[in-house]
């Protein structure tokens, strides 16, 4: 269950890595007329904007999970331990 919590926690801050900081999509080719430039700038500013608001879902989505697992899973940890008075360290093997 730490494993998970961690996943989100490290899945969301790479996604909001990825969202500051969105890759560039394209190079604007030199030959081009400028017209055809400046619709190729205003779609690449499309698609990073796009991207960008990807990115924003992906780690909202990972900061929920983590959220639910940790509102959820609480006590878990401490309850696994005890086992009502048994040692959940002793490994059981079955026959």
């Amino acid at each position: 269950m730490r494993c998970v919590v961690a996943y989100f926690e490290y899945a969301a801050k790479h996604w909001h890595e990825l969202a500051q900081q969105p890759t560039f999509i394209g190079k604007e080719r030199l030959d081009c007329a400028l017209e055809i430039q400046e619709m190729q700038a205003k779609e690449a500013k499309v698609i990073l904007a796009s991207k960008k608001c990807y990115a924003y879902r992906q780690a909202g989505m990972r900061d929920a999970m983590k959220a639910r697992c940790d509102t959820k899973w609480v006590g878990i940890s401490a309850k696994l331990m005890s086992m009502e008075g048994r040692d959940a360290r002793i490994m059981v093997e079955c026959c």
